[in-house]
């Protein structure tokens, strides 16, 4: 992991090969770093993936507390209104997400440390009844050229 962005001493934005552009928090993870160094793995205590949607909603995945959404403004000058929403209870969805993957359909899969995940991000609903590879930590998903959802794990 690389580091691309530093917020402060405590909070970065880097690139991973696994998890693709996230921010990470942590004691001191950005203290005396520059653009381009390598994250240190051992002062990382909470990782944020982020994907935007068509109805410029951005979803936040978190490793510990969940999948959340953002109703973006039409504007930056309201930004300071934004509010924070919890896409699914504990019931509905693991909440250790290790990566997300939007697709033109609308649909919105979720890989998390016991399987795979998908909602429908127009009515904010899970699709289908039952997780996919129950059990398995689902590191990355990836869509391929015939528009199968791939799954990669440990």
């Amino acid at each position: 992991m690389r580091i691309i962005k530093i917020f402060n001493n405590n909070s970065i934005a880097a690139i991973s090969p696994e998890l693709g552009d996230i921010i990470l928090t942590g004691s001191g993870i950005g203290f005396q770093k520059k653009v381009g160094d390598s994250v240190d793995s051992t002062k990382i205590e909470k990782t944020y993936m982020f994907k935007e949607d068509p109805h410029k909603r951005l979803w936040i995945g978190t490793m510990g507390t969940g999948l959340y959404y953002v109703d973006l403004p039409a504007s930056s000058a309201s930004y300071s209104d934004l509010k924070v929403h919890q896409a699914l209870s504990e019931k509905e969805i693991n909440q250790w997400i290790n990566t997300l993957l939007y697709i033109p359909n609308g649909r919105l899969y979720i890989g998390t440390y016991d399987g795979i995940k998908c909602i429908d991000t127009e009515k904010l609903k899970v699709v289908g009844k039952e997780k996919v590879l129950i059990g398995l930590s689902i590191n990355t998903i990836a869509q391929g050229p015939d528009d199968h959802i791939w799954a990669g794990t440990p």
